[in-house]
């Protein structure tokens, strides 16, 4: 029975050794703003490697770099006091243990002693359940959002998202319109009127936020950059 009982710690063991195994992904970073001075991260693309810096854009993803993941977290460096210690962990952001391309928008937060991070990561969702050609939306407002995507509407309460196809709601010019709505006080308020692009091979998010300078709602637009395969 003790042989059983070792046989089977040691197995379980292995496995979680195999599952905590460091792995490389393929990672898309950009951000709504700028956290300060803080316009590039210092990151892993492989175990034996030194961090690397990667920049980070306002409004637009970057070219897809590799990351490497520990413990399904990336971590981001910051530089050691010497050569000794020449890379430190500074913060991490958590991805799926099962993602092998991670799309990140970076949300600018105060950083603090028990959360040094001056960013928070918002992940897209995999193609599966995120489609190219269709819109997700953020509503990062503490109020009630509405957005008017030509027939399809998409109601919003604080903290939650949706999405859309845009397919169908493309005119000849592969325009969609679009009105967002934002409730005060019980009344709907235009935030934002315009005319999207629609493009099968891309997927769009929209973030409405809150300016901290303005204190106004505001509306982003991001398009991930990665296409769809293109057949014949």
């Amino acid at each position: 029975m003790r042989r059983i009982l070792l046989s089977l710690l040691l197995c379980s063991a292995a496995l979680h050794a195999e599952s905590e195994k460091p792995r490389k992904i393929s990672l898309n970073l950009c951000c709504l703003r700028h956290a300060g001075e803080v316009r590039t991260l210092l990151l892993k693309g492989d175990s034996n490697s030194p961090p690397a810096e990667v920049s980070i854009y306002e409004g637009g993803f970057t070219e897809a770099v590799p990351a490497l993941v520990e413990d399904n977290r990336i971590v981001v460096y910051k530089k050691g006091p010497d050569a000794r210690q020449a890379w430190l962990p500074d913060w991490s952001f958590e991805v799926p243990s099962s993602s092998k391309d991670v799309s990140a928008i970076l949300l600018p937060k105060p950083a603090t002693k028990e959360s040094p991070a001056p960013y928070k990561a918002l992940l897209l969702p995999a193609p599966r359940d995120f489609d190219y050609g269709s819109l997700l939306a953020f509503n990062l407002t503490p109020l009630n959002v509405r957005l008017d995507l030509g027939t399809k509407k998409i109601s919003l309460q604080p903290g939650k998202s949706g999405s859309a196809s845009l397919e169908s709601e493309a005119d000849a010019f592969n325009m969609v319109p679009v009105t967002a709505w934002i409730q005060n006080k019980g009344k709907w308020v235009t935030l934002h009127t315009t005319r999207w692009s629609y493009n099968e091979r891309y997927r769009q998010v929209s973030l409405i936020w809150m300016d901290a300078t303005t204190k106004r709602p505001e509306i982003t637009s991001i398009r991930d950059v990665r296409p769809i395969p293109i057949t014949d």
